[in-house]
């Protein structure tokens, strides 16, 4: 700031100038705090806004996965993310420019399709169960063999009682 020429003249108005440029410079940094936290908002959302994209995109990919979580393909991507360190890299730098932009969507990619092979590895819980009824309805419903039924003497011939009698040694 240039000394005010008056100053000399005037101490009153100088300690009155130095007072406004003062309140100017805390008005000038309010306000570039103020912008700091818009554009932080908008990156946010930005970045939400990508979040979602992706997370559409790998709902189309799995939608032939009927037995998952309507919510796995963000819980899972959220949950690679905190484990895998060139995702999230991805994620922060997509703007930094053209081949960032390039390398985040090539890494995405790759995410995407390792996350639909790790969700056709996957059990579908209804075929499970029905493997598990079938193929206990052709053993019967039951791993043992089924018990022997008492025999009824009373309605044993002469010849069959005589024979059971024998094996007593009776």
């Amino acid at each position: 700031m240039l000394p005010d020429p008056t100053a000399a003249e005037n101490p009153a108005r100088a300690a009155e100038n130095e007072a406004r440029a003062q309140e100017l410079k805390q008005l000038s940094d309010q306000t570039a705090a103020v912008i700091d936290q818009i554009n932080a908002h908008q990156r946010l959302q930005r970045d939400q806004s990508d979040f979602n994209r992706i997370v559409d995109r790998a709902n189309e990919r799995l939608s032939d996965f009927t037995h998952l979580a309507k919510d796995f393909a963000q819980r899972w991507l959220i949950s690679e993310s905190l484990m895998n360190q060139q995702l999230r890299d991805a994620f922060d730098h997509a703007y930094d420019g053209p081949q960032q932009r390039k390398h985040a969507n090539s890494v995405i990619e790759r995410t995407l399709q390792r996350m639909r092979s790790e969700a056709a590895a996957m059990p579908d819980p209804d075929t499970t169960a029905d493997v598990a009824a079938v193929t206990a309805a052709m053993r019967g419903g039951s791993t043992r063999a089924p018990e022997e039924k008492p025999l009824n003497y009373g309605a044993m011939i002469d010849g069959e009682f005589k024979r059971e009698l024998a094996k007593f040694g009776l």
